[in-house]
């Protein structure tokens, strides 16, 4: 009886650990891709209008 307690103390504990360690690195790596998604969009964004910019400012009204 005792070895069966101790047994599933053991489990409980093991499964509980992996759980815990799961989701924390399923939450890390979640929040890792998240920060460096933005960053790309970020920046995408940022060159795109840049090159907008610099059309609109080369080709766009002509100076009189």
């Amino acid at each position: 009886m005792c070895l069966f307690a101790y047994l599933l103390i053991c489990l409980f504990a093991y499964l509980l650990i992996c759980l815990f360690t799961y989701l924390l690195i399923c939450l890390f790596a979640y929040l890792l891709i998240c920060l460096f998604a933005y960053l790309l969009i970020c920046l995408f964004a940022y060159l795109l209008i840049c090159l907008f910019a610099y059309l609109l400012n080369r080709y766009g009204t002509p100076d009189y």
